[in-house]
């Protein structure tokens, strides 16, 4: 990393958030047999195209705002001086190449304001794309019928060094860092339930850099989801994530940690349109972050299902 600032945890650990928000563009059925069509409405994966999809096409906005920070001994604390804004967009396209694979790819556009008592730096571009395989083995099955149980999923992926990183920042609060140094292999797995009244979901999703080890950061998060459907096609989600950030591999390099908590409401036709809108803010306790800033942030998008 070239350079230091207050931004690193934030930056570090964006890249995950950015997987999970784009997971909200679900569709909501009704009858429960058709829950499994519609699995991303429990997903934290990007994107998630359901059984009977054939791809799903979205477009999402989020915008954050620092309310505070975790001090490096995990305390919460309150921003002074010291404020941080954020716009996140996104462009996501998943395709269904069978009933067990499909493939996901998203591209972020990212914008920041940094600001301090005296001053005002702002920046911002293209953020770091991530195309990603899942495989999700087995076809989940109706409650009460033998063999009914959560299904697993396995994902594997890259990230490629699209945004600007730190090295490359010609601003100096780096308002206008997007994406990291290097490229990044992405695996994770998770456990999904999506028929019946009660769906959930349990995951965890890692990046570690393809680099020498010098430098190199690794980014995980494990997130739960859980939510009930509604009927006339809406559905209501609550979920929390937690995120651990390292940027060197080095023992006595401190690693940012933080837990976020948030609800969405999904509302949409199944295999035509979905929508949604969340709000998430970053649980303000002492042990659940370290070293990183504690955020509030509100999210909408629209995906179009065929």
């Amino acid at each position: 990393m070239a350079k230091t600032t207050p931004r690193l945890a934030m930056t570090c650990s964006r890249p995950l958030w950015g997987i999970a928000l784009a997971g909200w563009t679900a569709a909501v059925p009704i009858p429960t047999h058709a829950a499994a069509c519609c699995v991303g409405a429990t997903s934290a994966l990007p994107t998630r195209v359901g059984e009977c999809e054939r791809g799903v096409a979205a477009l999402g906005v989020r915008a954050e705002a620092t309310r505070g920070w975790w001090d490096t001994e995990g305390r919460p604390v309150a921003a002074s001086g010291y404020g941080e804004r954020a716009t996140l967009g996104s462009v996501g396209l998943g395709l269904r190449l069978s009933r067990a694979w499909e493939v996901q790819a998203r591209l972020p556009v990212e914008h920041h304001v940094l600001t301090t008592d005296t001053t005002q730096h702002t920046g911002g571009g293209l953020g770091d794309a991530r195309a990603l395989v899942l495989w999700d083995p087995l076809e989940e099955r109706p409650p009460g019928v033998a063999g009914a149980g959560p299904t697993p999923v396995g994902i594997l992926g890259v990230r490629a060094p699209t945004g600007r990183d730190w090295a490359a920042s010609t601003d100096p609060m780096n308002a206008d860092v997007t994406g990291q140094e290097h490229p990044a292999l992405v695996v994770g797995g998770q456990l999904e339930r999506t028929l019946g009244r009660w769906p959930w979901s349990l995951g965890a999703l890692g990046e570690r850099d393809v680099a020498p080890a010098a430098g190199r950061s690794t980014i995980g998060q494990s997130t739960a989801t859980f939510g009930r459907y509604l009927g006339a096609g809406w559905t209501v989600l609550g979920a929390l994530s937690h995120t651990r950030a390292r940027a060197d591999p080095a023992p006595t390099t401190l690693p940012t940690t933080s837990t976020t908590a948030g609800a969405r409401v999904v509302h949409g036709r199944p295999i035509r349109w979905r929508a949604w809108l969340g709000v998430d803010h970053a649980v303000g306790l002492p042990g659940f972050g370290r070293a990183a800033p504690r955020l509030a942030a509100a999210s909408l998008g629209y995906a179009a299902v065929w």
